[in-house]
């Protein structure tokens, strides 16, 4: 075998990998197209300009590098602003780079007025950072959600004041979900996963839950 054709070689495969996945995004992009018209929702692509603004600062959105969204849907439930996107980022490099994606809904507050905050399912990680003064706000009156998740923001006595006892049983029997509140924005989504587009109608349906607590 001369030297050249092991480049030849690579070059096809990564050509083959590279069509199967620009396929694959096709075809999930005529689903996510058809889940939203189905919705009524208009299809965006990538156009970032249709998400709120304040979600571009918000933990999730800031994570990693290269961060973008695609597939990204809009359109109102009940009257509420709710956009859908798929989003992903990258983190690491070398062999421990790793491209996290994950489907995010966006619930805009325009009667509800929330201070900013971050709800995540608790790991042994932040149980062994609490020893070394990472913020967790726990409430003693609900010892199982503080068992199973981690809340965090600048302003704990607001966070406290939204998060009463109905807000606190809901979580304790949804543990699924990661919650971010911007102040003007909710952010719904599962660290990892991305949603099947026949599954985006759960989600926002989920999202229109999380927010009608507060």
């Amino acid at each position: 075998m001369s030297q050249i054709e092991p480049v030849l070689i690579f070059f096809v495969i990564v050509g083959i990998g590279f069509a199967i996945s620009r396929y694959l995004d096709h075809c999930r992009m005529k689903a996510v197209r058809a889940i939203a018209t189905q919705l009524g929702f208009d299809y965006c692509g990538r156009s970032r300009q249709f998400m709120h603004g304040s979600v571009w600062r918000s933990e999730l959105f800031t994570k990693g590098r290269n961060g973008y969204i695609k597939h990204l849907i809009r359109g109102q439930v009940e009257d509420l602003p709710i956009a859908v996107a798929d989003y992903q980022y990258t983190t690491g490099s070398g062999k421990n780079k790793r491209t996290v994606r994950q489907t995010v809904a966006v619930v805009e507050l325009q009667q509800t007025s929330l201070p900013q905050f971050s709800l995540k399912p608790e790991t042994v990680f932040h149980k062994i950072g609490g020893l070394f003064g990472y913020q967790d706000i726990d409430f003693e009156t609900h010892p199982d959600f503080s068992k199973h998740y981690c809340l965090k923001g600048n302003d704990e006595a607001a966070i406290r004041d939204c998060f009463f006892s109905d807000v606190l049983s809901f979580f304790e029997n949804h543990r699924q979900f990661w919650v971010e509140s911007t102040g003007a924005a909710l952010i719904i989504y599962k660290r990892g996963r991305s949603h099947k587009p026949q599954d985006w109608q759960k989600l926002i349906n989920s999202a229109c839950r999380v927010y009608r607590q507060f």
